[in-house]
Order: structure tokens, then C-alpha cells, then sequence
């Protein structure tokens, strides 16, 4: 399924003037929405999904009958048809991209074929796009792909210019309702035990936190781990735990401070987008964290508790016009190195092969 968090790069492709086709089995059924807001020219073909045997003929069908007019073709790894879908384009000579978001980490965790079929859809793809860092070494060590068949395409966002000064006086008023916002899915490489003892921190008990990211796939925060401190915070105040929305945008601009604690900090969609609307973001210290933040302007704390809550304090006293500095900056940084202009730019080069 294309997510609505595509569709910064569904418009920039669309900008680059190109015709996108889409070719799924729409499992949650978002896809062509996401295509009619964002894309120009677009054509959409959902296929059955209870047959992969159906789907892959429909695929080399459509491949066969409109090669002279498919300049590239795009996939995800973890699907059973990618892998001969890729071999199809070999044959005709199609150039494919393979993008990595993500799935590299589920290889050992899906059924063999699907990992036999994932794994050798890396190997025979012409590139392969990621947009994490630390996917680099995977990519070139598991599947031996050189310098020239794989490149870094980080998420974009698109950056609204009257977000740029947001602020314009030194007093920032009664701007906010929540002070620490979480807006990502609780999953346990991103420490939402900080921001859940945070919330009923004696020292915070007058602030706000707000968590949106809980969905019906959210294992790690149901489980026994979490569920004396979900228990207690919603004794505390129903309002903390929410599930998650792809509109959030009014939720951002009523914010004050966006947490982003992670093992691995990178072009995460909700970082990209708070940081355009000028929030500032509270972020752990990881090996990529300065690649996607900047330093002057962002809060950066080392993985444990006591430095977390260190953060948090430090931003809640913060002064308004230290906190307009680092809200200008942050704005400034996502317009220079992830808006959809740089996106285009980035992409353009990696498809010249």
C-alpha cells in the first residue's frame, strides 16, 4: 500500500514531470487517495491479492505491453513478486529501483520464501535506494553491492515559507496546549518508557504531554512491560495515550517541543515535518542524530533517563527568545537540506545510470 506518508515524493516525481503508474494490491486501501492529492498524471491498478500467481502474470502483462513507454520501474523488497518483476525488466531492458524503507530489517522475521525471494530482489536490482544510514554497511556486506548500485535518498518534507520567522516577536504567548509531543509509533528502539515516566514525573506535573502513535500493530506499549505505566498515566489523564493520525498538522502547531528518542535518529516523517512548522526537537545523541538535526538549534540527549529528563528541563525553562532562535534554525535547516526542491535534485542524480 502507498501511505500517506509518501506523498512528499509521490509530488516531487510528479514535479519532475513524470506519468507515475501504481501496480498493488492496496492492502489498506489508501493508496490511489494518495496519488490523486499528490500526483499530476497518474494511472492506478489494484490486483487480487489472494493469488501471487494472478499477480505476478498481470505484472509481466503490463511490463510486456507498455515497455517503450516505462522509463523506470520502482519496488518495495518485501513483496513475492518483486523479485521476478525485477528479472522481467533485466529481460526488457527497463531500469529498476529497489527502495529500501525499512524492510531489510524483517528479512529473518517473514516466512522462507518471501526472505528467499526479499533476498534476491536486493541482489539483482539495478540500485537500491535507502534512506537510513546505518542500512549502508547491511546492504553492502549481505548482498555485496558496490558504491554504484546503492544511494542514501533521506525523507523530504514540504516547507511552508510563512513558517520560516513563525515567530516574529521576542514573547511567544499563549501559542501552545501541549509542551512534549510524541508522534510516532511507542515500538521499543525508540524508549517510550522515557516519555511515559516523564509524564508522571512529580517534576513535570505541570506540563503536557501528549503520545499519538498507538495503533493496533503497537505491541512493544501493550506489553507487561509498559502496562503498569500506561495504567497509571491513564488514572492520571485519559487524554496522554492517543492513537495515531496521519492529520496531525493542528496537533504540531499547538506544540511546543517534539521527542524523537530512538537508537537510530534519521529523516523520521514527523521530525522532518515538525521541524518545518518550527518546533524544536528533543532528540537522542545516535551516530547519525547531527546529520539530521542541527546541533545550534535542537536538544540533544544522550539514551538513558536521567539525561532525557535533563532535556526536558532545560527546554521547559528555556527563554522565548532562545526558544525562537532554535524554531527559526530548525526551519531554516529543513528548507536547506530536506525540502522537496532538494529531494528532486537528489533523485534526478541517482536515476542518470
Amino acid at each position: 500500500t502507498l501511505e500517506p506518508k509518501a506523498s512528499y515524493q509521490i509530488e516531487s516525481i510528479s514535479n519532475l514531470g513524470y506519468h507515475i503508474t501504481l501496480i498493488t494490491s492496496d492492502t489498506y486501501g489508501r493508496s490511489e487517495q494518495v496519488l490523486r492529492d499528490n500526483a499530476k498524471s497518474y494511472s492506478f491498478f489494484k490486483y487480487p491479492r489472494k493469488s501471487i500467481f494472478v499477480q505476478q502474470l498481470l505484472i509481466i502483462k503490463y511490463l510486456f505491453f507498455k515497455r517503450d513507454f516505462i522509463e523506470y520501474v520502482i519496488c518495495t523488497p518485501m513483496s513475492y513478486t518483486t523479485f521476478f518483476t525485477i528479472l522481467i525488466c533485466k529481460f526488457l531492458n527497463i531500469k529498476n529501483l529497489l527502495l529500501e524503507w525499512g524492510s531489510i530489517t524483517d528479512l529473518s522475521k517473514v516466512n522462507f520464501l518471501l526472505g528467499f525471494l526479499a533476498s534476491n530482489a536486493y541482489k539483482v536490482s539495478n540500485k537500491i535506494l535507502y534512506k537510513e544510514p546505518h542500512f549502508k554497511r547491511i546492504l553492502e556486506n549481505l548482498f555485496g553491492k558496490t558504491r554504484n548500485q546503492i544511494s542514501f535518498l533521506p525523507n523530504c518534507i514540504k516547507v511552508d515559507k510563512k513558517y520560516q520567522n513563525r515567530f516574529k516577536k521576542n514573547k511567544l504567548g499563549d501559542n501552545f496546549m501541549i509542551d512534549f509531543l510524541w508522534a510516532n509509533r511507542p515500538i521499543w528502539r525508540r524508549y517510550p518508557e522515557y516519555f511515559l515516566k516523564a509524564s508522571l514525573d512529580k517534576d513535570f506535573e505541570n506540563n503536557n504531554f501528549r503520545m499519538y502513535g498507538v495503533n493496533n500493530k503497537t505491541k512493544d506499549i501493550k506489553s507487561e512491560r509498559f502496562s503498569r505505566l500506561i495504567d497509571l498515566i491513564n488514572k492520571k489523564d485519559s487524554k496522554i495515550i492517543n492513537l495515531y493520525s496521519y492529520e496531525l498538522k493542528k496537533i504540531f502547531l499547538s506544540s511546543k517541543f517534539f521527542i524523537l528518542a530512538s537508537r537510530d535518529v534519521y529523516g523520521n516523517n514527523s521530525l522532518l515535518e515538525t521541524m518545518s512548522l518550527g518546533i524544536v526537537p528533543i532528540v537522542s545523541h545516535t551516530p547519525w542524530t547531527e546529520q539530521f538535526v542541527p546541533v545550534d538549534s535542537a536538544i540533544i540527549f544522550k539514551n538513558n533517563y536521567v539525561s532525557f529528563k535533563k532535556a526536558l528541563l532545560f527546554a521547559r525553562n528555556m527563554t522565548d527568545e532562545e526558544y525562537i532562535r532554535r524554531s527559526n534554525g530548525v526551519v531554516n535547516w529543513v528548507s536547506k537540506y530536506f525540502s522537496n526542491q532538494i529531494w528532486e535534485e537528489r533523485f534526478l542524480n541517482i536515476i542518470k545510470f
